[in-house]
């Protein structure tokens, strides 16, 4: 391994200080390479994935990992995942999906609380965000947390459980992948007073309603945000929310999703991963090129190192800007 970093990085006598993986040949074969696998990757995320189905591009495991992260760094709790939410959250994205709509209200004029409640779940307080037309976890939650009224919702302090699902189906003629994120507060943790959003109390039995109003680069993916509260009468079972046969697991702390499911979940973010560090070993060529033996230089080199990180760097560009094309909040 020293002897190969020593050929390849660092300029001496025996390779006459021009490090092999900045000569000509290495660079095209680089070249060649990376644009090998960022067509790979454009085919996969928009062509083969979407027409197999073998799995969502958006994976709630991983949504449910960033939501707490962020509330974490917010010196918030985490949000315990509820089945029951999960339940009610691939009932209305999987609605959505058949029907084509993309809002908090369907055509037929069902409120997001019909799916919680459809779903057996208690609550005192309850929170929807939507987002349709992405094609990586990481870009899902990015946006929300650049919209004030979603990021509202994700760092509530009033929620205590999560449940998020993805559904494949067509908006506006296109295949799209649409999420559903519900919040909530168990009705029999309710306390005294309630929550307080927006700086007043919430009575059990309002409801409140909160619209998104951010929007992005384009207007064909949308994501909206609800906020209410409702206590259904007889509800509170002492016990939280359990019924058909649902539990609430202990916040242990261990993430919801694995590495394989992080690396398909988020596509692009993965793929940038590489191309940062493919950057990064440029820019170490380059500079033990340029400072190892500073009276020696061959421009040559130098040059194609350079357009070598300005490619990388381009296709960075590229993919963080075709992976949110079609997709929007508002």
């Amino acid at each position: 391994m020293k002897e190969f970093f020593k050929k390849y990085f660092i300029p001496h006598e025996e390779n006459d200080h021009k490090p092999h993986f900045l000569r000509p040949k290495s660079v095209a074969l680089v070249t060649a390479f990376v644009l090998a696998l960022e067509l790979l990757f454009l085919l996969g995320v928009f062509i083969v994935i979407p027409r197999t189905g073998f799995f969502a591009l958006v994976a709630p495991d991983v949504l449910v990992d960033e939501t707490n992260v962020s509330r974490v760094d917010s010196s918030l709790p985490s949000l315990k995942v509820n089945y029951l939410l999960e339940a009610a959250a691939r009932e209305k994205a999987g609605d959505m999906a058949k029907n084509g709509y993309f809002a908090h209200v369907n055509p037929s004029g069902t409120t997001p609380w019909f799916w919680l409640e459809k779903a057996g779940y208690k609550y005192s307080y309850a929170g929807e965000n939507l987002a349709v037309n992405f094609s990586d976890s990481h870009d899902v939650l990015n946006a929300w947390m650049n919209s004030p009224t979603h990021k509202a919702n994700i760092l509530n302090p009033g929620f205590t459980e999560i449940g998020i699902a993805a559904a494949e189906g067509e908006y506006k003629g296109h295949k799209a992948t649409f999420v559903v994120q519900f919040f909530g507060q168990p009705y029999s943790s309710q306390v005294a007073g309630g929550p307080v959003v927006s700086g007043g109390g919430v009575t059990p039995g309002e409801k409140s309603t909160v619209a998104g109003t951010s929007t992005a680069a384009s207007s064909d993916g949308l994501s909206e945000n609800t906020s209410g509260s409702a206590v259904a009468a007889g509800t509170d079972s002492g016990a939280g929310n359990t019924a058909a046969g649902a539990t609430i697991p202990e916040d242990t702390g261990v993430p919801q999703s694995g590495i394989l499911e992080n690396v398909l979940g988020s596509p692009k973010t993965s793929f940038n991963y590489v191309l940062f560090i493919l950057g990064l070993f440029v820019t170490l060529a380059l500079a033990l090129k340029i400072f190892v033996k500073i009276r020696i230089q061959h421009p040559g080199l130098i040059l194609g190192g350079m357009l070598l990180i300005a490619a990388v760097s381009a296709l960075i560009i590229f993919n963080d800007a075709v992976s949110v094309i079609s997709a929007a909040i508002i």
